[in-house]
């Protein structure tokens, strides 16, 4: 799983790759890559990327920049030990909103009164973030890794801690029970 999130991970961060290019125009003509559902006429190919993809859904977040692409509603950006997003029905006024609708109009500069009214509880996780001076846009992160890059072996660890130990199986001695039997 963690090899498919891999794989997920690059369609993700490249979207303009040849194989992205390909498999994001064969099945996510109409959405996007982490909330695509599986077609019945899916490849098994296909069908592995969206499993390692789960992983990813659940352990990626959004490092602001210049708060245009990441939903505050719906996205997981407010900084903690585990990237969260604001539970609860949003504000009908804020259905929608985007990060940078938190700032002043034409300014980088967070709006606090409009922060606190929203989010109350969370405002001074939000106001710990510091905006994008320079306009660079928002981007996804693996919230496991300090540089927030996927690697394979973050995402081992997280597949195994989420697995239940019924699905694991019994511990299994390679060395006992395969490479030192006698036989010919």
């Amino acid at each position: 799983m963690a090899l498919f999130a891999k794989l997920s991970w690059r369609l993700l961060k490249n979207p303009s790759s040849l194989l992205a290019r390909v498999l994001l125009g064969k099945y996510c003509s109409n959405t996007n890559l982490l909330k695509v559902k599986v077609s019945k006429t899916a490849s098994h190919g296909w069908r592995s990327i969206l499993s390692g993809r789960d992983l990813l859904v659940k352990n990626i977040g959004w490092s602001t920049g210049d708060g245009g692409s990441t939903l505050i509603c719906d996205d997981s950006w407010i900084p903690s030990p585990d990237f969260i997003q604001p539970t609860g029905p949003a504000p009908l006024l804020s259905k929608g909103w985007r990060v940078k609708d938190l700032f002043f109009p034409n300014l980088i500069d967070w709006n606090e009164a409009l922060v606190k009214d929203l989010f109350p509880a969370l405002s001074e996780n939000i106001f710990s973030i510091t905006p994008s001076r320079l306009s660079a846009p928002d981007k996804r992160i693996w919230i496991h890794t300090q540089n927030g890059e996927y690697t394979v072996k973050s995402g081992y660890f997280i597949a195994r801690e989420c697995q239940s130990p019924s699905s694991v199986g019994p511990l299994f001695n390679w060395k006992k029970e395969i490479w030192n039997i006698c036989i010919s």
